[in-house]
């Protein structure tokens, strides 16, 4: 699921977030970010965070595309099933 490739994580990143933890403590995120603080909620510009965002997603569809024409295939659905695709690379592996 999400949790197991860090999708969340990464569009908080994109964002500017500096992962300080912060994010339910007090007024939250001092970037702005996740917080509901008036006074912080406008640090983050909507246009801005959207190309971000944009930009992120087409670098990883870009990845994806790449990763896929390697391995011959044309579509990411043509991987269901392909249990010969997967190496297990343990702890030293990350």
């Amino acid at each position: 699921g999400a949790d197991g490739c860090v999708l969340g994580t990464v569009e908080l990143v994109a964002l500017g977030c500096t992962r300080c933890a912060n994010c339910e403590r007090g007024r939250g995120c001092p970037y702005g970010i996740t917080t509901t603080d008036e006074e912080l909620s406008p640090l983050i510009d909507p246009d801005w965070g959207a190309e971000r965002l944009s930009n992120l997603y087409r670098a990883i569809q870009s990845q994806l595309q790449e990763i896929l024409r390697r391995l011959g295939l044309r579509s990411i659905s043509e991987l269901r099933g392909r249990t010969d695709l997967l190496i297990y690379r343990g702890k030293e592996g990350r």
